[in-house]
């Protein structure tokens, strides 16, 4: 039984490295009773993304829904999730076309999951199930857990669409996977969420991202939208050899409105490098590049105000 103080274990992507996860579960003192993993005075927090990249994706769902059933974790969903859940899902009146198209490269993606998938379509069709149930953030005891992007704009914009505990209300799951070149309001408010904000650059200007994707805009590195002025080589997650290419334009601040809750706010998404974690007192991304020959993350949250690099723990 979890006592009255919060004591989170906030865990990064874990993207199908089911064995990594339990290492790390065993190394913060979680043991297996009953088929599952639990810490006596703690709670595990699972950011998103359990599967893709690796080859365990059904049996690392499976311990954090486990873990999730018996009360000794919370979950929230990451933009793999969602992706899956549209993949699967017709577009409504348009047979044989799906929210996510089945495209080289959205398949290519997901390859080793739909591969599991395949041969247990028993498991998938639960894991997709516990899927949809999965909330868009949580607001804990002095806490907020995001998967990319902590913005109560998307926030509010997303509130009529989704249950009382921020997870989907499924028949409105079309309305939210729209893309942006549908100009959907809903549909970036989602995206902010779970994939982060991005400025479009210069016409004519574009890079390709580690997964050789062509980008025509640079993801943003949100926890600093505090500062002032802004610019975009401070503010874009470019690496060294893109951002020689991109000019260091000045970004319009009313945009970009900064964060004023003093909460601290844990997060995934963003395939940083393992000592790269502690983005501040108020910011600790804890995805650190598992599937890229990183580390699998946690931060052990015990209710203070600051963060502190000191709480990170690396498998």
């Amino acid at each position: 039984m979890l006592n009255d103080h919060a004591r989170f274990d906030v865990i990064g992507d874990i993207h199908g490295y089911a064995s990594v996860l339990e290492n790390l579960l065993e190394k913060m003192d979680y043991t297996k009773r009953d088929g599952v993993w639990r810490h006596p005075e703690r709670q595990a927090v699972f950011i998103g993304d359990y599967v893709d990249r690796g080859c365990e994706n059904i049996r690392a769902c499976r311990i954090v829904m486990d873990m999730h059933a018996a009360g000794a974790a919370l979950a929230i969903m990451g933009n793999h999730e969602f992706n899956h859940l549209a993949l699967d899902t017709p577009v409504p009146g348009q047979p044989g076309e799906y929210l996510r198209p089945h495209t080289e490269k959205n398949l290519g993606q997901t390859k080793k999951t739909l591969a599991e998938f395949e041969k247990c379509p028993n498991d998938k069709a639960t894991i997709l199930d516990w899927m949809k149930t999965l909330p868009l953030w949580l607001e804990l005891p002095g806490l907020r857990v995001v998967h990319a992007f902590w913005s109560t704009r998307a926030q509010e914009i997303l509130k009529p669409y989704l249950a009382a505990d921020n997870s989907i209300i499924w028949e409105h799951f079309p309305e939210l996977a729209k893309k942006e070149e549908d100009h959907s309001e809903t549909g970036d408010a989602r995206s902010h969420l779970l994939s982060g904000i991005e400025y479009p650059l210069t016409e004519g200007m574009s890079f390709y991202d580690s997964d050789k994707n062509l980008r025509k805009a640079a993801r943003l590195k949100w926890w600093k939208f505090d500062q002032s002025p802004l610019y975009l080589h401070d503010l874009a997650l470019l690496s060294p050899e893109n951002m020689k290419e991109i000019p260091n334009e000045a970004l319009c601040k009313s945009d970009l409105s900064p964060d004023t809750d003093t909460r601290p706010v844990i997060f995934g998404h963003y395939w940083m490098k393992p000592d790269n974690l502690f983005l501040g007192p108020r910011h600790v991304c804890v995805d650190a590049s598992i599937a890229k020959g990183g580390k699998l993350a946690a931060y052990r949250f015990s209710g203070e105000a600051e963060l502190s690099p000191d709480n990170l723990i690396l498998s």
